[in-house]
């Protein structure tokens, strides 16, 4: 599950946390320089109607206090505004593994190094009240749990 905190009514545990990253295509470069974010687009991500603030922290986080994250253009799913970042529409702040073929295969390319932790995870849930079950379901949860913290970490 992509949660900000653990359900109470459920055992969870944190496969990773999101890791933010500004990317946007090489195209938008100009003299081997990224694009300004004063004058880039900037691509959303909604959840739901509401607009999720990854702008507004990437950017206080590099304490750039006079760019406005307001304006651009809102997408209903990251890979969405992935799409966009890759086709030149703009400038994303995503999840850093989302990208890591289109940036091994240079079509986004980082604005910086810069990486900013994010308030969302990747949980593996899993309701306290199972019921009765057997052992080899059992066996089967827990492999297929450490398989999840395996790949998590390996990235």
């Amino acid at each position: 599950m992509y949660l900000a905190e653990p359900w109470a009514s459920c055992d969870c545990r944190l496969l990773r946390q999101e890791q933010h990253i500004a990317v946007a295509s090489p195209e938008l470069w100009s003299d081997g320089q990224a694009p300004s974010l004063g004058k880039a687009t900037l691509l959303h991500i909604l959840a739901g109607a509401k607009r999720l603030p990854v702008w507004e922290n990437w950017l206080a986080a590099k304490g750039l206090r006079l760019v406005d994250a307001r304006p651009g253009i809102a997408f209903s799913t990251m890979d969405q505004a992935i799409n966009a970042a890759v086709s030149g529409a703009g400038v994303a702040v995503v999840d850093a593994p989302m990208v890591e073929r289109d940036l091994r295969e240079h079509r986004l390319r980082r604005l910086d190094e810069h990486e900013l932790i994010g308030p969302q995870g990747y949980w593996f849930v899993e309701p306290r009240e199972r019921g009765v079950q057997d052992a080899a379901h059992s066996a089967v949860v827990a492999l297929f749990q450490a398989w999840l913290l395996a790949v998590s970490r390996a990235q």
